[in-house]
């Protein structure tokens, strides 16, 4: 495990006690919109009901085998606690098989990317959600889960939670110049989706939230199902699932990761000159080039796995794995600042709906 880089720790502890209140006052208004009036925001037609959603392209990174086995360990642990996972049992026992995947992979990037202090919350209209920040500072990924029945109607007002969500975190990013997209999971009890939220400044009317596409040879996926665990004859199934969500998870992180770190080498590029005390730029382009090398290592670990190279497969991984552990060390000391704060007047913002 990379050794955890210096923070200051008392601007964190504020910043995440600041997130935990505005989330709080936002909760109130983001639970009462529907599908209806999140699409025109992000310009796309509510009658459509996604169709209309333009697409982005998902990749897999590979993760090493004894990570895998790491989060499938965590995951046994639920099943031996709780039983059979079933598509009838209520949110807080069904998000515990999950949990591992971000207990496993959310470490792999030090203290860079952190959980909000409501890591884990279940709300009032029975969905458990997860937020991450990035480098302390950006809102960048969302988790949410819904109830399994509900049908289409209750799966697009998920769907506009998340994008109201994700508007959130991209005012919040936007307030301090901070641009990069915003990506949201989406997981219904039977099937992963994945999205982004990117406005366009240029183009103001075109949309700014995208549905997440997988290509592969057996043609192109925007749900990724997952098998219930429900036994042994049905663990096979469930740990190939699995690994396909992992590894598009890992690889929108590892993404996100890079886009903050850029923004921030940015930042300090303009602050060096203007004559502004930053960290060495030096920092930032290490912490950069060794989180790209993870990226199309890891990428590369998967087309090895797809040609049914497993060895090699598998090498790539670990390699991959010991380049973000660069990354993470490389990357300067920073007083981190607030800007999850602005999620109080965005939920003023929401109150128009």
């Amino acid at each position: 495990m990379p050794q955890r880089p210096e923070v200051d720790d008392a601007s964190e502890d504020a910043l995440l006690q600041e997130a935990e209140v505005a989330k709080l006052d936002t909760n109130l208004s983001f639970s009462k919109v529907n599908y209806g009036q999140m699409a025109p925001h992000v310009n796309l037609d509510p009658r459509q009901g996604l169709e209309d959603a333009p697409s982005f392209d998902l990749y897999r990174s590979r993760i090493p085998m004894t990570l895998f086995r790491d989060i499938i360990a965590g995951i046994d642990k639920t099943f031996l606690r709780y039983g059979p996972m079933t598509a009838h049992q209520n949110e807080e026992t069904r998000s515990q098989f999950l949990s591992p995947i971000f207990d496993c992979l959310v470490p792999l990037f030090g203290s860079h990317i952190r959980a909000t202090p409501e890591a884990r919350r279940w709300t009032t209209k029975g969905r458990v959600e997860y937020q991450f920040i990035i480098l302390g500072t950006i809102t960048v990924l969302f988790v949410e889960y819904m109830k399994v029945v509900g049908g289409a109607t209750e799966h697009l007002n998920a769907v506009a939670q998340l994008i109201a969500e994700c508007d959130a975190g991209d005012f919040a990013n936007q307030r301090t110049n901070l641009h990069v997209p915003v990506y949201g999971i989406l997981y219904d009890g039977n099937a992963f989706e994945f999205f982004l939220f990117s406005r366009n400044t240029k183009s103001p009317s075109q949309p700014s939230f995208f549905c997440g596409l997988l290509e592969d040879p057996t043609g192109s996926e925007i749900r990724m199902p997952l098998a219930l665990l429900t036994g042994k004859s049905s663990a096979l199934g469930f740990m190939r699932d699995l690994r396909l969500i992992c590894e598009i998870i890992f690889d929108l992180l590892l993404k996100s990761y890079i886009e903050c770190l850029t923004q921030y080498s940015n930042v300090s590029q303009k602050g060096s000159k203007s004559g502004s005390k930053w960290p060495s730029l030096d920092g930032w382009d290490a912490a950069i080039k060794s989180a790209k090398e993870t990226l199309d290592i890891c990428r590369q670990a998967d087309q090895h796995r797809a040609a049914g190279e497993w060895e090699a497969s598998n090498a790539k991984a670990e390699c991959g794995m010991q380049m973000l552990g660069g990354s993470v060390i490389a990357v300067p000391r920073v007083r981190l600042r607030s800007v999850l704060d602005d999620f109080t007047e965005c939920a003023a913002m929401v109150n128009r709906f």
